[in-house]
């Protein structure tokens, strides 16, 4: 390699090059037998690709992803491979430290020359439409996973129900056709909910699929119904279902709260909240922008309020707010792919009306608020804990037929 290209190539994939040509030098190595056995144990390797680093403090997706590669780093030599890199380098090195290297797409082929990986799992379905191709050509036999994050398409389809702009129209009718050639293509797909399972198999109804939600570590819940106050909407408004449910919420809903409950706030927390946000700050409404710990904000609201209208997968803002303890009321698309029970672990409401009086009803009980914070928690525990999702994963890698989440 020449010097000039050496100077080209970035420390990540330098770095990955150096453990591989270690790691390959050691078991040529005369009288090691028991670490050989030790590193052939763990030589099967997984490849994960998406879009960006992950940020698990800024998004679900990003939160989802990062716990996933925990999971894989714990079984598999894991390398991520990200299309952009972010400027903030405690995202990447927040891998590292979990064993996990990390490379530029560009350089994705020579990695795949480095090293003859078992499985490749590529989220979103832009990027796997793109790759598909060459990496079926570089590693022929890779079994590919295409992890959807969530169906872009019947996503999409739902906002233009709700806004009636032939643009969504046009970019749901091109993500319908990405996504079934993806699903066609790929040898396992990786769906957030059952619901996204049937949108996206609807052509192809024998290829395996696994069901891999959002995941959500248990917190302790410290503060008591009479310790809290105010509710809670968290979401990155890069995401449109987010920005139109904080609009439908602030509009619609909370001044028919405020009838009943004059005082209550509503606490609006994630990063790019578009500039009309500003015009609904006032004594009702907090817009906080990105907060790096929620966790406080978690421990002493009341009630977390998901009003989404359209969307698709499974709403990590609500199992979040689960795994802390704080009940919620959503509309039956927040609760999507949760096998939620109306008045057991959530409350259900699609009209104003309905959302504001269980609103009012979850501020305002303390044994109905004990009762759904309870039920919550453990309907998080039992499906959405990185324990309950790991078998699926696993499953999904080593056999594609993985037990069922429910």
């Amino acid at each position: 390699m020449t010097a000039w290209l050496k100077d080209k190539i970035p420390f990540s994939v330098k770095l990955f090059l150096k453990r591989q040509r270690a790691r390959f030098s050691f078991e040529k190595a005369p009288g090691n037998q028991k670490q050989f056995n030790t590193l052939r144990k763990q030589d099967a390797s997984v490849i994960v690709f998406d879009e960006v680093l992950p940020t698990p403090d800024r998004d679900a997706g990003s939160a989802r992803m990062f716990l996933i590669l925990q999971i894989l780093a714990r079984q598999y030599h894991t390398v991520f491979v990200y299309r952009t890199k972010l400027s903030d380098p405690r995202y990447e090195q927040s891998l590292w430290q979990e064993g996990i290297e990390t490379v530029n797409l560009i350089y994705y082929a020579n990695v795949l020359k480095q090293q003859n990986f078992k499985t490749a799992i590529i989220s979103r379905p832009d990027l796997t439409h793109t790759l598909l191709p060459s990496l079926r050509k570089l590693a022929p036999s890779t079994k590919i996973i295409f992890d959807s994050v969530d169906a872009h398409y019947r996503r999409l389809e739902r906002e233009y129900e709700v806004s009636g702009e032939a643009a969504v129209k046009r970019k749901a009718d091109y993500y319908r056709k990405i996504e079934l050639e993806v699903v066609r293509d790929c040898d396992i797909i990786w769906c957030t909910s059952t619901e996204d399972e049937m949108s996206l198999t609807t052509e192809i109804s024998d290829k395996p699929v696994a069901i891999i939600p959002t995941i959500h570590p248990l917190h302790d819940r410290v503060k008591t119904f009479a310790e809290r106050q105010n509710l809670l909407f968290i979401g990155n408004f890069n995401h449109t279902p987010n920005r139109d449910a904080v609009e439908f919420f602030v509009e619609k809903i909370l001044p028919l709260i405020h009838k009943t409950l004059p005082k209550v706030r509503l606490d609006v927390i994630g990063s790019n909240a578009p500039d009309h946000f500003q015009a609904y700050a006032s004594e009702g409404v907090n817009i906080h922008g990105y907060v790096p710990d929620i966790e406080p904000l978690f421990q002493s609201s009341r009630v977390f309020v998901a009003p989404l209208r359209f969307g698709a997968g499974v709403k990590g803002k609500i199992g979040d707010a689960l795994s802390y303890g704080v009940p919620v009321v959503t509309t039956s698309v927040g609760a999507e792919g949760m096998q939620f029970e109306h008045d057991k672990e959530v409350l259900l409401a699609n009209t104003p009306e309905d959302f504001a009086n269980y609103v009012i009803q979850a501020y305002t009980n303390p044994e109905l608020w004990q009762r759904l914070s309870d039920a919550g928690y453990e309907h998080i525990a039992k499906h959405f804990s990185p324990e309950a999702v790991e078998r699926t994963i696993l499953g999904s890698l080593e056999c594609g037929a993985p037990a069922p989440l429910w």
